[in-house]
């Protein structure tokens, strides 16, 4: 998948989800041969944010886990995987509050390279 076809995937997604796309998680290092491309423009994954035409300002929020094989990608899911499981908080309330990011846009993506461990 080239740099094109990653941001046309999330631009369509923040024009037709249902609720809003708010956040994008994009996963594997640039130059794995899996991994997602950094936007050839400038080298960061900026414009994967950038849902508006004409402006310069970040519509969406876009996170990266970074892993250059799928050993290191594993290993990543198996910590987010542990961490939502059995988080380090003091209260119920505290574990619903802060879940919520982690939970719903990066590890959906992670089940489906990794549906053993999830």
């Amino acid at each position: 998948m080239d740099a094109d076809q990653v941001y046309d995937s999330i631009h369509t997604a923040y024009l037709t989800a249902d609720p809003p796309l708010e956040f994008a998680c994009l996963m594997g290092d640039p130059g794995a041969t899996w991994g997602i491309p950094v936007d050839g423009q400038w080298g960061f994954d900026h414009r994967y944010a950038n849902m508006t035409a004409g402006d310069n300002i970040e519509d969406i929020g876009v996170g990266r886990l970074s892993g250059g094989t799928q050993a290191t990608m594993a290993t990543i899911n198996a910590k987010i995987m542990q961490y939502e499981r059995t988080p380090h908080m003091q209260t119920a309330a505290e574990r619903q509050t802060r879940r919520g990011i982690t939970s719903r846009f990066c590890t959906r993506g992670l089940r489906d390279l990794f549906p053993a461990t999830g």
